[in-house]
């Protein structure tokens, strides 16, 4: 995953810069539009905004006013987001286990991991979530 994680930031993918949580509505019409264009089905779609929304959020919420970056790269057949924050980051003692029925918050990791195949969090320079979901199912053009 490290590899292929590499190659977000390169030529072709998409960015977007969120200085808030009000930056995330736009982030989220962007980006099914994007993926649209792109010829990625929509429950598909539905799953990556929904998890890059979660990671999103999470890093502008532990940013303390820091920017945070979004980035998207396709292949032919796999999507990658990365989610970058200069945040301090939160304990790796986060579960993947989704929270109780009446807990109120917590339910951010449960969905990433629920929704992409694969979900990988760094702590260098901020946090970075990595997250890969195959998308071999493109609608029809």
């Amino acid at each position: 995953m490290e590899k292929a994680a590499a190659q977000i930031g390169q030529q072709g993918d998409r960015a977007w810069t969120l200085a808030g949580v009000a930056d995330l509505g736009v982030l989220r019409g962007q980006l099914r539009a994007y993926m649209a264009e792109q010829g990625v089905s929509s429950p598909t779609v539905a799953d990556i905004i929904l998890a890059t929304q979660e990671a999103a959020k999470n890093a502008v919420c532990a940013s303390s006013g820091r920017l945070v970056t979004v980035r998207v790269f396709l292949t032919d057949a796999i999507v990658w987001v990365s989610v970058q924050d200069e945040g301090r980051g939160f304990a790796q003692t986060a579960s993947r286990r989704c929270p109780g029925i009446w807990s109120t918050h917590g339910r951010g990791l449960c969905l990433m991991h629920t929704l992409m195949d694969d979900v990988e969090i760094t702590h260098r320079h901020g946090t970075r979530v990595v997250m890969r979901r195959h998308f071999g199912d493109r609608a029809a053009s």
